[in-house]
């Protein structure tokens, strides 16, 4: 609510009174600097400012229910939402406590104030799906097998055209060289175990390009040249043995290669050990 305003360059009050959500001031009808005049605005309290509410889940697809919170922007705003596609008014859901979504849902939402709806409508859809199959049979061995190729590329190559210059296993998705060589390529290949059915959120770093496939499915494409970043992509698995593929390469300069991953609702962690399995050739 205003309390005053005035001029500051020679401290002449300035009438100011409120029209709905807006305060309109009373200027005199020349303004004491050509340039740029200022008016102070004393008023009562914090500003609330009108924001479209902020609707977060922990990911647009998921397998298992999910927690979704609205944030609206000002502890002075209300949000209404709906969860059937409807247009939010003031007599729609009043948003107090997390919104627990088991199936796939439209859930719009708007602020309000006094009653008044003072925002555009967010929306959001959320989308259930079906977690992928379990390979068969299972690989027996701990660990990955791991084809490393020699060329230049400037993007991912087809590595089932290329010969590989050597075979061997590693226990995770990792570089195991003290100083990287220039111009290698990697494939890592085998079985994940996801320890239960979920949507799981992957995190695949690297320097140079990576590619990670899941059950033949791309999940990350972090292809081309760049210095170390990761990348983030999501695969719903059933619980058990899934077939997992990591493709990398390295250019020039340094290089990096991990990959974590975790539930969509916690945090990311390397991929165990115990986690990868492959079969005897």
């Amino acid at each position: 609510e205003p309390v005053s305003a005035r001029l500051l360059a020679n401290k002449q009050p300035v009438a100011v009174r409120r029209e709905g959500s807006d305060l309109v001031l009373a200027l005199p009808p020349s303004s004491p600097d050509p340039a740029c005049s200022t008016i102070e605005l004393i008023i009562r309290g914090e500003p609330v400012v009108y924001k479209n509410p902020a609707i977060l889940a922990p990911a647009r697809e998921f397998v298992k229910p999910i927690l979704v919170t609205i944030d609206s922007g000002s502890k002075e705003l209300e949000v209404r939402y709906t969860l059937d596609g409807q247009v939010p008014s003031d007599q729609s859901l009043l948003y107090t406590t997390e919104i627990k979504i088991a199936e796939t849902t439209t859930i719009q939402a708007a602020a309000f104030h006094h009653g008044r709806r003072v925002s555009s409508v967010e929306q959001c859809v959320l989308r259930r799906v079906e977690p992928w199959p379990t390979t068969a049979p299972k690989a027996n061995r701990s660990g990955l097998t791991v084809e490393e190729f020699l060329g230049d590329w400037d993007h991912m190559p087809d590595f089932n055209q290329l010969a590989p210059s050597r075979a061997f296993v590693l226990s995770a998705v990792e570089l195991d060289w003290p100083t990287p060589p220039e111009f290698v390529g990697r494939r890592y290949q085998g079985q994940l175990e996801a320890p239960e059915t979920d949507m799981y959120r992957f995190e695949l770093t690297s320097d140079d390009g990576a590619r990670l496939f899941i059950d033949g499915k791309l999940v990350v494409d972090h292809d081309g040249l760049h210095s170390p970043e990761s990348k983030l992509g999501l695969a719903p698995l059933s619980k058990g043995r899934h077939a997992i593929t990591v493709e990398w390469f390295n250019k020039t300069g340094g290089a990096a290669l991990g990959l974590s991953w975790g539930s969509i609702d916690g945090k990311v962690r390397p991929v165990a050990a115990d986690q990868l399995w492959h079969a005897d050739r």
